[in-house]
């Protein structure tokens, strides 16, 4: 009886029902039917068929809904969730690569620092860096206005007709 007990305090157990798992989340079970069938959150199946969620899946759920609530589509949510949980793996990752090399925050200066701008060199020295226009240049003998006709060929909105501009 003790391993079942252990399995309940396992995020990824199936321990909800879709009528439990609508209470906890407070939406109604049409809402967790939909996100089943749209793919977004699959849960595991009884022998009978029945929907059992698990604690990581009604998470899932109730971040969707809050989108949801903000307006956005289920495509939107799913991919602002997907782009979130990147972001969150990626800064765990930066975390540990820190904590294994030693080093602190490269956001903060630390000794040694002083003076050294986001790309590593000192302030005010040349060298390799991002590469800064000025501002553009009309080549000598071009006419000022538009260098092309208007977006698919037509002329703007102010021509009279066949294109010319009236008066």
């Amino acid at each position: 009886m003790t391993g079942r007990l252990d399995d309940l305090d396992d995020p990824d157990y199936p321990a909800y029902t879709t009528g439990r798992a609508a209470d906890v989340l407070g939406v109604r079970q049409a809402f967790l039917r939909a996100l089943d069938t749209a793919g977004a959150v699959t849960p595991e199946r009884t022998a009978g068929g029945r929907r059992r969620y698990t604690r990581r899946q009604l998470a899932f759920a109730a971040r969707i809904r809050e989108l949801f609530d903000q307006g956005h589509t289920l495509a939107a949510a799913l991919r602002i969730l997907a782009l979130e949980d990147d972001l969150a793996a990626e800064r765990a990752l930066t975390a540990r690569l820190h904590d294994g090399l030693g080093r602190q925050d490269p956001r903060e200066e630390g000794p040694g620092q002083a003076g050294l701008t986001r790309w590593g060199r000192a302030a005010g020295r040349a060298g390799p860096g991002p590469a800064v226009r000025g501002p553009r240049r009309r080549r000598a003998g071009r006419a000022a206005g538009p260098a092309r006709p208007a977006a698919g060929g037509f002329p703007p909105a102010s021509a009279g007709p066949g294109g010319c501009r009236p008066g």
